[in-house]
């Protein structure tokens, strides 16, 4: 490994650009691919709590698109909420002379 990078080190501008562009790729996919894993697991989710009786019916990708924005919709106002709720409260600083 130090050898590599002792040689990527002393390589023209034009290879460092190419290892650049490519390590960057790579992890941007990874990140895309995380991200997207957990989206789906949240869709999922909010799937499996729905009653027996409709998870019979197949799923277009409409309806699994609604479903996703109810979830992330219901979620965002719980959060908004949340944060009006903190606003609110009363503040109680309790400032002490230094000794």
């Amino acid at each position: 490994m130090k050898n590599f990078l002792e040689r990527l080190r002393s390589a023209d501008e034009r290879i460092k650009t190419g290892w650049l562009i490519a390590l960057s790729a790579i992890s941007m996919v990874i990140v895309v691919f995380v991200w997207v894993k957990y989206f789906n697991n949240l869709i999922m989710e909010s799937v499996s709590t729905r009653p027996v009786e409709e998870e019979s019916r197949s799923f277009s990708f409409w309806q699994t698109m609604e479903n996703g924005t109810a979830f992330l919709r219901q979620d965002l106002s719980e959060k908004i909420r949340n944060f009006g709720a903190m606003l609110a409260a009363p503040r109680n600083y309790i400032i002490q002379p230094p000794k």
